[in-house]
């Protein structure tokens, strides 16, 4: 059988994810894999085809959509994540969406190369309900949309040589949420002040992987331009009383054990007592950095 040589393509390619999967199948694997099916078959497969593009590629809660067109890519996009965030809160599923242009490999049906696994990568890079996209992307479609999206600086994907810029889209800024948040007199939009705390501790090992961990989750928030991260001094101290306002946050992180060791981040309204939320991550003593970055990601998609 004569070897047929594979064809190149430019091509814009959106990869979806849904947020806490592993999560969610480990409450209810039936409910999960049923909500999943329908999302993927009722919702995004229809907006893909709607802007021209194609699924290639189904993968459990993800999928891999190709489009000629990089204007068509983002529209689609937004419009699922507008349909997502338009569903009842309890009962909707939550989705990071990464779309990169690039020259891909065309096998049959299947598409591969180094442009699939970017979308893959800085999808994982999106805020939930959130979409990634990288600099190319955005410069073409800048002035097209009329759609705001963040320069998140450049970042180091995961078996990809070269640094890849990322440019961040969320609903809340984009006319999908509305929030009541008070506006200085520049017309500009308040940053949301997030403080990053640590418990205090004796233990060498304890205060050296608080370090890693509020340093990377630090740099990850700080890309986010809507935000104002800082660090406070010790997980007692608090913020000025009158520099508290009711859109402002504090994340406190507390290291146990002497390995394997265990992180909890709690995080607070600022002004409020009661955590809104608590999570713990469990670090083997024998750690990497990788690991650290992987725990400040999971708390940063949190807040």
């Amino acid at each position: 059988m004569a070897w047929t040589p594979l064809k190149r393509r430019l091509a814009a390619i959106m990869a979806t994810d849904v947020v806490g999967y592993s999560r969610l199948m480990e409450a209810d694997e039936e409910a999960t894999l049923a909500s999943v099916k329908a999302m993927q078959e009722e919702l995004i497969r229809p907006n893909v085809e709607r802007e021209g593009g194609r699924v290639f590629k189904l993968m459990g809660d993800g999928t891999l959509a190709v489009f000629d067109s990089v204007n068509g890519a983002v529209e689609c996009a937004i419009a699922i994540q507008g349909e997502l965030m338009r569903q009842p809160e309890g009962s909707r599923l939550i989705l990071r969406i990464g779309i990169n242009l690039a020259d891909v490999l065309v096998d049959g049906t299947d598409l591969f190369g180094d442009g699939v696994n970017v979308a893959s990568r800085i999808e994982a890079s999106a805020f939930p309900g959130g979409i990634s996209i990288t600099d190319g992307v955005y410069h073409q479609i800048a002035k097209r949309t009329g759609t705001d999206f963040v320069d998140g600086g450049e970042r180091v994907l995961k078996n990809i040589d070269r640094p890849v810029r990322v440019w961040h889209w969320q609903p809340r800024y984009n006319g999908f949420v509305e929030e009541e948040r008070p506006r200085p007199a520049d017309g500009a939009i308040a940053k949301t002040a997030v403080r990053i705390t640590a418990a205090p501790s004796t233990a060498p090992q304890q205060l050296d992987l608080a370090e890693l961990v509020v340093s990377s989750l630090e740099d990850l928030l700080t890309e986010q331009r809507w935000l104002d991260v800082s660090r406070v001094g010790s997980a007692s101290a608090a913020l000025d009383g009158s520099a508290i306002r009711p859109y402002d946050y504090t994340v406190k992180i507390g290291i146990h054990g002497a390995g394997p060791f265990r992180v909890n981040a709690k995080f607070l309204h600022t002004n409020v007592t009661p955590v809104m939320w608590s999570r713990a991550f469990d670090l083997p003593e024998s750690y990497h950095f990788d690991v650290v970055e992987l725990v400040a990601a999971e708390i940063g998609s949190l807040v």
